[in-house]
């Protein structure tokens, strides 16, 4: 969807949290940022859910359209003070070979 994004659209999705077992609903909506790049925010389209949840933000290569970096909520949880507990991080990605099979 990243030409309708680049153009304007906003795209309504859900998200699966699989450790609460429910989904979330969520709004795409592009930013450029630097030459070459767009990044899509992620924003909970519930006001309510979005005062406890930060966007997530997807970076993409204009060019190949691959991934470049995720910021936000990940899968991944942080152990701490004897709890399991939500971790906010950013990846980046490194693309080792041209293709995938």
């Amino acid at each position: 969807h990243l030409p309708q994004l680049r153009a304007g659209q906003v795209i309504p999705v859900r998200l699966a949290l699989l450790d609460r077992l429910e989904t979330l609903g969520f709004e795409l909506q592009a930013q450029a940022i630097a030459a070459g790049q767009t990044r899509v925010d992620a924003t909970p389209s519930s006001w309510l859910i979005s005062l406890a949840v930060d966007p997530i933000e997807f970076t993409f290569d204009d060019a190949s359209g691959k991934l470049l970096s995720f910021q936000g909520r990940v899968p991944p949880k942080l152990w701490q003070e004897g709890d399991w507990a939500d971790l906010d991080a950013r990846v980046e990605y490194r693309y080792v070979a041209s293709t995938y099979r």
